[in-house]
């Protein structure tokens, strides 16, 4: 027979094993595991889309496989390629640099977007892409492509007008990039406007076939017509005639008028009431296409189309050349130290800084309406040519009679 004590001592020990087996210290509940995203991304890329729209290239694609029906939201954000972001960093930047897109899309980066450090996004410097996935609970995901790194690409584009114009001769853009176009020979008695949105009309008639158009300070508008004679616009588009002058017009910081005609080498200065007086001739003058005024200089460049010569006109009447292009030039234009000029017969753009250098050759030189790259880009004889006030875009007019839009 057992001792009393080893009995109690067995009791005492199973009692001991069923109390711990029903304890509910937190330390022994189940480990829970969270909730986490069955998500795989797929073939995360940002891409530079060769400006086939504006300024702004990048384009973001990817690929969501898995529980998408558990997604609250997909952000992304962009950073120099050298910056790591983390989770939290991506979720505390400001809404200019984490923006939420639609499952499943490309998205075109818009022109506002900024890196991480608050900056703008630029050509030559590598970036990367952050994509975050939140679910509607759990925790996020983070996801980094690529580096990509945007290059500036000249993209010649055709205007899709509603509805279209026939308009070949030179324009002249405002402020609110709204691009006027006289209709020349193509639609002798308009003034065409185009807004920036593509929509079209007819701005102002009776104008006896329109060739050149320029602005003063004030924002007005004076036409040139191959009739002899030119005209004030209003803001309204009503036509007054203003002077018996025409041809290549330029305006300066004081609002005088300036005209040169194609057969005549003299120069014209119109007084206010539109009388005209002698101002400056040279032999240098041969067939007088442009006539550009440098704000900064207080000088005027003349084109000629009979010999392609750019020439410096100075106010004390001095006429200078500047370089030979060997081009037909059909109009210039000029901002920011540049010459941008239509060369016709060769059917090709030029862009020359102002030693009269060429820096850029736009067109393959085939005679075409072809879209595409600066080397495979196809025009018409080129001949009205405007830079924007951004710098950012020319606009063409040619032959053809439609508007070709280059993107720089």
């Amino acid at each position: 027979m057992r001792p009393k004590s080893f009995l109690l001592n067995s009791i005492f020990t199973i009692f001991f094993l069923i109390i711990n087996s029903c304890s509910t210290d937190p330390d022994d509940e189940p480990i829970v595991e969270p909730d986490v995203l069955d998500i795989i991304v797929a073939d995360l890329a940002a891409t530079d889309s060769n400006n086939e729209e504006s300024s702004s290239d990048f384009v973001l694609s990817y690929s969501l496989q898995g529980d998408v029906g558990k997604i609250n939201s997909v952000k992304y954000a962009v950073a120099k390629a050298t910056t790591s972001l983390s989770q939290e960093q991506v979720s505390g930047l400001s809404s200019l640099q984490n923006l939420e897109i639609q499952i499943n899309t490309k998205h075109k980066v818009p022109e506002n977007l900024k890196d991480s450090d608050g900056d703008d996004l630029v050509n030559d410097v590598p970036y990367k892409f952050y994509l975050l996935i939140s679910p509607k609970s759990g925790s996020a995901l983070l996801q980094s492509s690529e580096a990509v790194t945007l290059t500036n690409e000249i993209i010649v584009t055709s205007l899709n007008l509603s509805p279209g114009i026939e308009a070949n001769e030179d324009l002249l853009i405002d402020a609110d990039n709204n691009v006027y176009v006289c209709g020349g020979w193509r639609s002798p008695t308009s003034l065409f406007r185009i807004r920036p949105d593509g929509s079209t009309s007819i701005f102002s008639t009776v104008l006896e076939t329109p060739v050149d158009a320029t602005f003063n300070t004030k924002g007005e508008i004076f036409v040139s017509a191959a009739s002899g004679h030119m005209y004030k616009v209003s803001d309204t588009g009503k036509a007054t005639l203003f002077s018996n002058s025409f041809g290549a017009m330029g305006i300066d910081n004081t609002d005088n008028i300036y005209v040169v005609n194609f057969g005549d080498p003299m120069i014209y200065k119109l007084k206010s009431d539109g009388v005209k007086e002698e101002f400056a001739t040279s032999p240098l003058i041969s067939g007088a296409i442009g006539l550009e005024y440098d704000k900064v200089r207080d000088v005027f460049y003349l084109a000629n189309w009979n010999d392609g010569k750019i020439l410096k006109v100075e106010k004390s009447g001095e006429i200078t050349e500047i370089v030979d292009t060997n081009a037909k030039i059909g109009r210039m234009s000029y901002a920011d130290d540049k010459f941008y000029i239509t060369g016709n017969p060769q059917n090709q753009v030029y862009i020359l800084n102002l030693s009269g250098e060429i820096l850029t050759t736009i067109g393959s030189g085939a005679d075409g309406l072809l879209d595409g790259s600066k080397e495979t880009a196809q025009f018409s004889n080129p001949n009205g040519i405007e830079i924007t006030p951004d710098g950012k875009a020319l606009y063409i007019a040619s032959k053809a009679g439609g508007i070709r839009k280059i993107i720089l």
